[in-house]
């Protein structure tokens, strides 16, 4: 099957779109509440996890404590996160933290690979997840050919203080959902998620959010260039 090239988040902030009324925060997900089901949905994931021979983790993991403290967000001007969506976000990560889990369940494509697919519907401004991984500094993976690379802070080349996640060795959910082709109109329509770099407490972070109304069996997809076009996407699906 064609080979998934670099998920690359905006080199510039992004904006999501506003409600009327002013209803543009993020909202935190719907946990699945059949218990069965819910041990179901992990277990996907997590088979998911071990076929790759990752980690799982919900936060971002720095190599080292200069790369953490590299995360300034001001550095690039990456927008804040409003009030609304930061309480959103806490309870997402208390809600994982809790066991409860997202309609979202992770199965094998026989042409994409894994995937994930909305078991229920999702409203549209909902939290997906957040993009982890283990974060360096972005000169590290030039010449890296791994497939599950998001950019966290993007600063003048010559510095070299950008950084990048890696969710090669450790990640979550975002690492497999789906890149859309975004060189044909009507596949680029199929795009239901947006990366979105925010600032959250000083520091940049990734979140994946709902674009609008995901149904019930839909595949999620992202746009892995959003604003750039640095990779080749013609060969996805």
């Amino acid at each position: 099957k064609p080979k998934r090239r670099r998920k690359v988040g905006s080199g510039t902030a992004l904006s999501l779109p506003k409600k009327k009324g002013g209803g543009g925060a993020i909202k935190a997900f719907t946990p699945v509440r059949d218990p069965t089901r819910r041990l179901e949905l992990q277990a996907s994931l997590a088979t998911a996890i071990r076929h790759e021979g990752a980690e799982y983790s919900e936060d971002l993991v720095y190599v080292g404590r200069e790369q953490e403290e590299a995360n300034r967000a001001n550095l690039e001007g990456v927008q804040r996160l409003d009030a609304a969506s930061c309480r959103a976000l806490a309870l997402h990560k208390a809600q994982l933290a809790a066991g409860d889990w997202p309609a979202l369940h992770v199965r094998h494509d026989a042409v994409e690979g894994f995937v994930v697919e909305a078991y229920a519907p999702i409203q549209a401004m909902t939290l997906i997840c957040e993009y982890t991984g283990e974060v360096d500094w972005a000169r590290r993976y030039e010449k890296d050919h791994a497939d599950c690379l998001m950019d966290l802070l993007v600063l003048p080349r010559s510095e070299g203080r950008s950084l990048t996640i890696s969710a090669q060795h450790t990640c979550n959910i975002a690492r497999f959902i789906s890149g859309v082709n975004d060189t044909v109109p009507e596949l680029r329509a199929k795009q239901n998620v947006k990366a979105v770099r925010f600032e959250v407490g000083g520091q940049a972070r990734v979140l994946l959010v709902a674009l609008r109304r995901i149904a019930e069996g839909e595949r999620l997809y992202y746009n892995y260039n959003e604003e750039r076009k640095d990779y080749d996407t013609s060969h996805f699906v």
